[in-house]
């Protein structure tokens, strides 16, 4: 279990603290009908997300090469998806280092038109961001993969599931929930939350791509044998 949660917690924090999403959802929320399109966008992600779950659910359970006891450590598989998550956070990292322009950004055009986005819009742009970003794909599998090679009874393998995507989402599930509480209220916290993560965005991308990416490509390297 330990095995499991070392490595779906910095997919969670990695998911969670994605600057440009919490953005969007404040910048949604702001906008005209504002709650509706942020509960779209959120819905939308979400979504995504259980489709991609379900997809490589499906795909690994017919895989034998991660069938296999949790403290062997990861086989073949695992400690290739973790080497994948390893090498994209380690390239966002260097991409912001470089001050490139982040490639799961929302397009800046529809970030400067929000007010004319309709809650449908807002769905599809939010499942189009999950689906069209590398970084997202490679931490489902990361997180699906983990939990299929845990040995986990299927009820609980689908709950750790539905964990790391609503703890992934929680950074926007408590943003919405500020907005739709009280958004007059809301509106000088969620001002200064932007001016900070649009402060320190490359910074947070740098340190948590950083960070994540050792640790992940220590894990992959030791469970393809490399480091003992």
């Amino acid at each position: 279990m330990f095995s499991l949660w070392s490595t779906l917690i910095p997919l969670i924090l990695g998911c969670a603290l994605v600057p440009v999403q919490s953005l969007a959802t404040i910048l949604l929320l702001q906008s005209e009908d504002g709650r509706r399109k942020a509960t779209a966008w959120v819905i939308g992600m979400t979504s995504a997300r259980v489709v991609q779950g379900l997809l490589f659910a499906l795909l690994l359970h017919t895989s034998a090469a991660i069938a296999q006891d949790v403290d062997d450590g990861p086989g073949a598989v695992a400690s290739f998806v973790l080497l994948l998550v390893a090498m994209t956070m380690l390239l966002s990292a260097l991409g912001a280092a470089l001050r490139h322009e982040d490639p799961d950004a929302p397009p800046p055009r529809w970030l400067g038109v929000v007010d004319r986005i309709s809650p449908a819009n807002a769905f599809g742009i939010g499942t189009a961001m999950i689906v069209l970003s590398v970084k997202f794909w490679v931490f489902t599998v990361g997180a699906v993969t983990a939990i299929a090679g845990a040995g986990l009874p299927l009820p609980e393998r689908v709950l750790t599931f539905a964990l790391f995507i609503v703890l992934g989402e929680s950074t926007l599930i408590a943003l919405l929930a500020i907005g739709l509480v009280s958004p007059a209220r809301a509106k000088p916290l969620l001002d200064r939350i932007v001016a900070w993560l649009t402060a320190k965005n490359r910074v947070l991308v740098m340190t948590l791509g950083t960070a994540f990416g050792i640790w992940f490509l220590v894990k992959a390297l030791h469970g393809l044998g490399v480091l003992t």
